[in-house]
């Protein structure tokens, strides 16, 4: 889902909810802040939040938000509008913070050009039920569009082991620079590649799975149809020639 934005005088607001299991993502424009609130599929009728933050505070607990660093040339904007500024927030105060504490708002970007924000829920959360999440964007005085990736991530932020493990792979001579950064403004592919080796060449495909949806036969109802297409021209001019 995408939105895009006009130059306004006043801030707009938007609501979007969204119930997606682990490997869901979702993308719209927005410039300024978000509320998030993870509730599991099951307990909406009782409403029992696993996380509710409104962000409208000058802090937010020591630990329990993370703001990966940007790539080279480029800062992590994401910062808290409310004051007092204080050393123990784990997402920052902005700069003179321009609103009371209760009154602010997570911003990830101001409506300056080419910038990147980005905070990350430092805890594992339970999804064999699904989750419920709703949250508030805000833009305000654009010249154009910005978008947001909302994304959960099937990794635990406190395995140390994993962690471990990670950084001794990436720091093996010949892993990219880039891959040790996240890139916070790159859009994400929608798919992954498979990458051949032929010849001389390196052929990238992806692959599509067809099913019989409303199959009255067992072995019908089981059956999988894979299908390679090219993700590239150089792929598609090497299968057609």
């Amino acid at each position: 889902m995408t939105e895009r934005d006009s130059t306004t005088d006043h801030p707009t607001a938007s609501r979007h909810t969204a119930a997606r299991r682990l490997r869901a993502s979702l993308c719209l424009g927005t410039v300024f802040a978000m509320v998030a609130v993870l509730i599991p599929v099951s307990a909406l009728a009782a409403g029992s939040p696993l996380v509710s933050e409104t962000f409208a505070g000058n802090s937010t607990p020591s630990g329990q938000w993370y703001l990966p660093p940007a790539q080279s040339g480029w800062t992590n904007n994401a910062c808290l509008t409310a004051g007092p500024v204080v050393g123990t927030s784990s997402v920052p105060n902005c700069a003179s913070p321009p609103d009371a504490s209760g009154a602010g708002a997570l911003r990830l970007t101001n409506n300056g050009a080419s910038q990147v924000g980005a905070v990350f829920y430092q805890a594992s959360l339970p999804t064999s039920e699904g989750l419920d999440i709703t949250f508030d964007t805000y833009q305000y005085n654009g010249t154009g569009a910005d978008g947001i990736a909302f994304t959960l991530a099937a990794a635990n932020p406190s395995d140390e082991t994993m962690k471990s493990f990670l950084a001794e792979l990436l720091s093996y001579p010949g892993v990219p620079s880039r891959w040790r950064m996240l890139d916070l403004d790159g859009a994400p592919p929608p798919f992954l590649t498979i990458n051949y080796r032929w010849k001389k060449s390196t052929l990238r495909l992806f692959s599509a799975l067809t099913t019989f949806g409303t199959a009255l036969d067992i072995a019908l109802q089981e059956l999988r149809i894979e299908s390679f297409f090219p993700a590239d021209e150089a792929t598609r001019v090497v299968l057609t020639s």
